[in-house]
């Protein structure tokens, strides 16, 4: 099945498949450069995947839809009504759901690297991310490269979360660890990548496989 037959399947909103293509441009170019073995296959399927759940944390209010997410006021009634279906059937965690939809595609492997990561995050300790595997690193990576507005710089990245979560900047500072990781690994100039590389790609991973 084609990743676009999955998100029409799935029924993700646009917002959100436009991010996960974004990730797994971002990966997939990273990935052209990657300098030691890796499952390449892999890594793009997870990257293309990892969000699946998300429609069940969004606000989809009118103040929150203006603050986090931008949909047409006429279309606002329609994800709700979605997103009411999608709790009864996967509740309200967006890890859950997205766990459960991997696992209804039959992507154990994907699942794997999507629980790695996600432990980093809850462990209390989120310097863990910086021990996990390649596939790990490169999702949580290239996930923070990624803003509602597009492909940005980790520096640009980082203002970002702060100003919608709040947390102290210095939280962040392992996100720039991650970074000199990824850049050992990979000869592609992590610098240079931004929306205009990563946008030609999505015609491409639309047409993605599993």
């Amino acid at each position: 099945m084609q990743i676009k037959q999955i998100y029409e399947k799935y029924q993700i909103m646009p917002q959100l498949a436009t991010h996960m293509l974004r990730v797994a441009g971002v990966g997939k170019l990273i990935l052209n450069g990657w300098k030691v073995k890796i499952d390449q296959d892999l890594v793009i399927r997870t990257l293309l995947l990892h969000d699946m759940g998300n429609i069940a944390k969004f606000d989809l209010s009118v103040e929150g839809q203006k603050k986090f997410i931008s949909i047409e006021s006429e279309n606002l009634e329609y994800w709700r009504k979605l997103q009411e279906v999608f709790w009864n059937k996967y509740g309200k965690d967006t890890h859950g759901a997205t766990n459960a939809i991997v696992a209804e595609l039959g992507q154990l492997d994907v699942l794997a690297i999507l629980n790695e990561e996600y432990s980093g995050y809850t462990s209390g300790d989120e310097s863990q991310i910086l021990r996990q595997s390649d596939a790990a690193q490169i999702l949580a990576y290239c996930d923070v490269r990624v803003t509602p507005s597009g492909v940005v710089p980790m520096k640009e990245r980082i203002t970002d979360l702060h100003k919608r979560y709040g947390r102290e900047l210095s939280w962040y500072d392992f996100l720039y660890k991650l970074e000199e990781q990824v850049r050992e690994q990979t000869t592609i100039d992590l610098d240079s990548i931004d929306e205009h590389d990563v946008e030609p790609l999505f015609d491409e991973l639309l047409e993605y496989r599993l």
